[in-house]
């Protein structure tokens, strides 16, 4: 048997196999499915959900009316679209744009509007149906005010050693839009906050704002819209303490007794309010320093009262008066002769060239400063106070009363003294 022979033989035998012809026929109505629906009739119709509704406000017709959409959300419509299965089976609610016919709206009001869709970026479809095919909107002019935030706080308790400082809230205004219709009986803007505990240390609360007309009732819209919807309220709670008023004297001669000085402050203790947390670490508020060489015995010193940062005065003091009492004091004037150095570096050679220091004012109790001469007092140099320089420089001298601790020396006085190298 020659080969075409064979050949027709095996292709006979496939002809006359069952299960041969079956996959040939499947195979066949598989390739004639594919080319009916993507080479024939490949059009299908199906429905895109959610497609957002969009509204022109640039339209000539609201833009001279000053017209605005009015409504608190998004409209949800849903599409029946036909075209090309590729097209089809691809569109998103992003791909259809669906516009509100607004040619109806003459002025502020309520309107039922047709709704119209485009296949704007031509893919190549077609809207068949809208589902609604209606939408009902609100027009009206949009009016903004800016409003002062009040703070209305009730309920609020604090106990017994503790005061409250000025509260306040965050923000302190608000701006706030909406329909002119609702905006027109808004008049103020309020913080409401209800305490239902006692407050004993400093608290921050959030609050939703409130809009209220004029006879205080409050005005309500899903159509406004704040620049900031809540708003934080801050209660300063603080500690109360009382603790005295002191100062310091300074340039005190050596040896005096500063008990001997007579005075009184005024007040002399202070209430405080502060933090709880650092309240504890303050026990005295203190004013300064009184300098001896400018003290007289009839002397009357106003101090500020400042208070660390955070503290406040509870009965608002504001300053403290220093006050002295001149009962008993008397006061001699003597030239000074014995004028004094210490503490001369050993570098230098200083000599005095000051011979007497004149018209010294002493202040001291009565008994004391009557007897006193010119020999009981003492000019001291001290060199380590001095800007020494070579040749002849002025220096500060201190005044020291021999023997009494209770005299001091009104002034500032100074000497001439001579400096030269040893070397």
């Amino acid at each position: 048997m020659n080969n075409n022979n064979k050949s027709r033989a095996s292709l006979d035998s496939l002809i006359n196999n069952n299960q041969f012809v079956m996959i040939v026929s499947l195979l066949t109505a598989i390739l004639i499915w594919f080319t009916v629906a993507y080479y024939i009739d490949n059009k299908i119709t199906d429905v895109v959900k959610n497609v957002p509704v969009t509204i022109n406000v640039q339209d000539s017709g609201l833009a001279r009316l000053n017209l605005e959409p009015v409504y608190p959300n998004e409209f949800q419509i849903d599409v029946t679209v036909n075209g090309p299965r590729s097209v089809i089976g691809n569109l998103k609610p992003e791909d259809i744009q669906l516009t509100a016919v607004t040619s109806s709206v003459n002025g502020p009001g309520t309107y039922n509007l047709w709704l119209e869709g485009f296949d704007y970026q031509l893919l190549g479809f077609e809207i068949v149906s809208l589902r609604p095919s209606t939408i009902e909107m609100r027009f009206d002019h949009m009016v903004t005010k800016k409003l002062n935030v009040e703070l209305e706080i009730s309920g609020l308790n604090i106990p017994d050693g503790y005061i409250m400082d000025e509260e306040y809230v965050t923000p302190t205004e608000v701006t706030v839009t909406g329909p002119a219709t609702e905006m027109g009986a808004v008049e103020r803007c309020v913080a409401r906050l209800t305490m239902d505990r006692p407050l004993s240390q400093t608290a921050n609360f959030e609050t939703d704002l409130i809009l209220l007309d004029r006879n205080g009732e409050t005005v309500e819209s899903p159509y406004f819209v704040f620049d900031q919807s809540a708003a934080t309220v801050t209660i300063p709670v603080l500690e109360k303490k009382t603790i005295p008023i002191t100062f310091e004297f300074i340039n005190v001669p050596a040896g005096f007794d500063e008990t001997t000085l007579v005075y009184t402050v005024n007040p002399s203790e202070i209430e405080v309010a502060g933090p709880s947390a650092s309240i504890g670490s303050l026990n005295e508020l203190h004013l300064g320093y009184v300098d001896m060489r400018s003290l007289t015995p009839d002397m009357s010193i106003y101090y500020p009262a400042p208070l660390p940062p955070g503290f406040i005065s509870v009965e608002n003091i504001q300053d403290v008066n220093v006050i002295f009492d001149p009962t008993g004091i008397s006061q001699k004037t003597l030239n000074v002769t014995d004028i004094r150095l210490v503490n001369v570096p050993s570098s230098y050679d200083v000599t005095v060239t000051t011979r007497t220091i004149p018209s010294v004012q002493l202040y001291g109790p009565e008994d004391a400063v009557k007897d006193l001469t010119s020999k009981d007092v003492i000019a001291e140099v001290d060199i380590n106070d001095a800007d020494i320089k070579l040749g002849q420089i002025t220096v500060p001298v201190n005044i020291i009363v021999v023997g009494d601790d209770s005299c001091w020396a009104y002034g500032d006085y100074t000497a001439v003294i001579t400096v030269r190298d040893k070397s």
